[in-house]
């Protein structure tokens, strides 16, 4: 693109833009971005470095509106046509329907499940910063400062003039430093611990209202009585490698439920006809991280026997509800399409509201028509289509070539 001398106000900020973005300074650059769409428009370039500072700060709807703006003006911009595809893939959107999951529960005050959530979507993909600011929420709203300020420092690493992550580390300081000096005075003193959040839920495409972009704010105030330090560093308990309950004082130790060899399946079935009796939350959140861990690596068998056990607790928690769907998962991917169909219609009938609902039809169907069963996958999309009509699978090419 080419540039008249009269430009050259602008050319001077694009310049200090490519600058920022260089120092990852993604706020700052989108100051000055807007400043050059205000004067025009239909400048492509501007548009799609505005939607990957969109796209970095976690907000997901507003960077596809840019680059469907691109496209307006450039209907061949192969920046805009490759970033969309990306945003719209089934994979992202799978993590795109988990975030927003966890921005719900947190609106909801459901911190840990929501803390868990964003944990693993910070292992899948570290580059959005929303993840660092919602996460460190959690921690903090737990108690757990020190972690809070450290993933909202990493996410300054992705954007280090971001105001929000500045407000809630300079908030926090003062809030620790308080709380130190009242637990030394043993008095009780209310605080605040979390500052009002803006929501990112705005699905507007309203590409140009800058100043008036649709946002929910949410204010927490929690009331807390200090006495100890345990609300700056509670005692967690943490699950040996050997199945062991630590105590964090560490000369302590209760016993868990044992970690199975991999022959002893006669310990494994009466553990799933117990149920609940052999149920011990941290032990079934070690199974749970250790399950989608070797999940991440293609380890299949470790995945498979570690969430095995979770899911044999039977608990009914979030945590047994995403071990049961990611083993249902990881038997469809090793193509032991009997065992992914047993667990799939498991979550199903246990879960039924759950965020995942869909995909456990579209891969239920996905294993029939594998079998050659179509009559039992055009069942499983039919489903799908009545329940979920707005669901992307609805459009896959599966769906088109069974439901015709």
């Amino acid at each position: 693109m080419v540039y008249s001398n009269a430009d050259g106000g602008m050319e001077v900020k694009r310049r200090q833009i490519l600058e920022m973005l260089s120092q990852q300074d993604i706020s700052g650059a989108m100051k000055k971005i807007r400043e050059v769409l205000l004067a025009d428009a239909r400048d492509v370039m501007m548009l799609n470095l505005m939607a990957d500072c969109c796209y970095v700060l976690g907000e997901f709807a507003e960077a596809e509106s840019y680059w469907d703006e691109v496209l307006k003006f450039d209907p061949a911009n192969k920046i805009a046509r490759s970033n969309l595809k990306k945003v719209r893939n089934p994979a992202f959107k799978f993590w795109l329907k988990r975030y927003y999951k966890a921005l719900a529960l947190l609106k909801f005050r459901e911190y840990e499940e929501a803390g868990a959530i964003l944990h693993e979507l910070l292992e899948e993909n570290d580059n959005f910063v929303s993840v660092y600011k919602f996460l460190g929420v959690c921690y903090k709203e737990m108690g757990k400062l020190d972690e809070a300020l450290k993933v909202w420092r990493q996410g300054l690493k992705r954007d280090r003039n971001n105001e929000e992550l500045h407000g809630f580390i300079t908030q926090t300081l003062k809030e620790r430093e308080s709380l130190l000096l009242n637990c030394a005075s043993g008095g009780e003193k209310e605080i605040s611990l979390v500052p009002s959040l803006v929501w990112p839920f705005s699905k507007s495409k309203a590409v140009w209202a800058f100043s008036g972009m649709a946002a929910l704010v949410l204010s927490w105030q929690i009331v807390t009585a200090v006495n100890s330090h345990d609300l700056i560093r509670p005692k967690v308990k943490e699950v040996s490698e050997v199945g062991t309950v630590i105590s964090s004082k560490g000369d302590q130790k209760e016993e868990a439920l044992p970690v199975l060899s991999m022959m002893d399946e006669d310990k494994l079935a009466e553990i799933k006809e117990e149920g609940a009796v052999c149920y011990d939350k941290d032990a079934e959140m070690y199974y749970y991280r250790e399950g989608f861990k070797a999940y991440r690596k293609r380890d299949w068998q470790n995945a498979a026997w570690h969430l095995e056990n979770a899911v044999a607790m039977k608990s009914h928690s979030y945590i047994n509800r995403e071990a049961l769907y990611y083993l249902a998962r990881v038997y469809y991917l090793q193509g032991d399409y009997d065992r992914a169909e047993k667990y799939y219609i498991e979550y199903i009938n246990l879960f039924p509201h759950s965020n995942y609902h869909d995909e456990s039809l579209y891969y239920l169907a996905a294993l029939y028509y594998k079998r050659g069963d179509l009559d039992r996958a055009r069942e499983m999309l039919l489903q799908l289509k009545e329940l979920f009509p707005g669901s992307g699978y609805v459009t896959s090419d599966l769906y088109k070539k069974i439901i015709k």
